[in-house]
């Protein structure tokens, strides 16, 4: 396992901010911290960069202990490489020399023969005796990215690093740096608020609230299978909507009876999960329901639709399906893949 957090808890001052936290990373696996601003994501990352000490628990790097409640490695002795959201490089140095900067452990020849593969690499190799000021955000952000390659670190850390591009190459971006880390079968963690970016990015995305991890798990099942209503709600679009049990395979929901396989009991009050996708545009469809609401996201449209009952439910079509807010939209449900949460409320 090339990271262990085992049960770490870690504060400011009197202020508990993560409390028995667990979580493991395979070498050579991308991971993610995804969670809303102030949720303990950064902080759990500078703990594995030891540069915030832990409560209690231990953190474990490619098999060595670098953190427990009485000794914290050093962070220049943690082989750890940082990326941050403002780059960080050094502006007197040049793309080829912010590169190097990290090797000069290693013998000249071979520093420079690095530095050459990984310009090559990020396709900048034309770019390599300019300086920052001189390259775009983009091209700083991978040189960046390759100045914390370059020494080889057991594991990459990366601190919202897209977050200050726009929206179109933040996502492309995260491809590309996802591409070149599994080049080097190398071992990452990214902190994000973005889902689209993590979902881009990660094999395993983790889900953090007010300091818990509330799923641990590839984005498909973070979207189609998540385990509780928070994670419901934050990641991917969607309503939670009433609905009861009316024997232990169906469930009378607002958009009709709907056949399920969970273990359920005559009566029970539940929310399901709609996304919009579980919403289908059907021309000959008699079930129609009033436009309140409608996004272009230019190859498809985000319609808000309101039900009887006054709730309002998603529903995306291509876009040429062009609709006005208060016309009706003929729709079919397609909900064999429900999710279905027992109503704690």
């Amino acid at each position: 396992m090339q990271l262990s957090l085992n049960n770490i808890s870690l504060s400011y001052g009197q202020t508990r901010i993560v409390d028995g936290f667990n979580l493991h990373l395979e070498a050579g696996q991308i991971g993610c911290f995804l969670g809303p601003s102030g949720c303990g994501k950064t902080t759990i990352q500078r703990a594995i960069a030891g540069f915030h000490p832990l409560e209690s628990g231990e953190i474990t790097l490619a098999g060595r202990s670098v953190s427990t409640q009485q000794y914290t490695l050093a962070p220049e002795k943690r082989k750890v490489g940082m990326v941050f959201q403002d780059f960080a490089l050094f502006p007197h140095l040049s793309v080829q020399k912010n590169i190097a900067f990290g090797l000069k452990h290693l013998p000249k020849a071979q520093a420079s023969q690095r530095v050459d593969e990984l310009l090559d690499l990020i396709d900048l190799s034309a770019h390599k005796k300019k300086y920052p000021h001189q390259l775009s955000g983009g091209q700083q952000q991978r040189v960046a990215l390759a100045r914390a390659i370059a020494p080889r670190p057991d594991i990459l850390l990366l601190d919202e690093p897209f977050s200050s591009l726009d929206s179109t190459l933040r996502e492309s971006l995260a491809k590309q740096v996802r591409l070149l880390l599994k080049r080097y079968n190398m071992t990452a963690i990214l902190v994000t608020h973005d889902q689209h970016e993590a979902f881009a990015f990660a094999d395993k995305v983790g889900v953090i609230q007010n300091g818990e991890l509330l799923q641990w798990d590839t984005p498909y099942n973070l979207y189609h299978k998540p385990l509780n209503m928070a994670v419901a709600k934050f990641v991917g679009d969607g309503v939670l909507l009433d609905a009861k049990a009316l024997n232990n395979h169906s469930i009378n929901t607002p958009l009709g009876v709907v056949e399920h396989r969970s273990v359920l009991s005559q009566g029970q009050t539940l929310k399901v999960l709609i996304r919009p996708d579980d919403i289908v545009f059907d021309e000959a469809s008699t079930q129609k329901y009033t436009i309140v609401d409608r996004l272009f996201r230019g190859s498809e449209y985000l319609y808000h639709l309101t039900l009887p009952s006054g709730t309002v439910i998603p529903c995306v079509t291509a876009s040429h399906v062009n609709f006005a807010i208060g016309e009706q939209l003929s729709v079919t449900t397609d909900l064999k893949h429900l999710i279905v949460f027992a109503d704690t409320a």
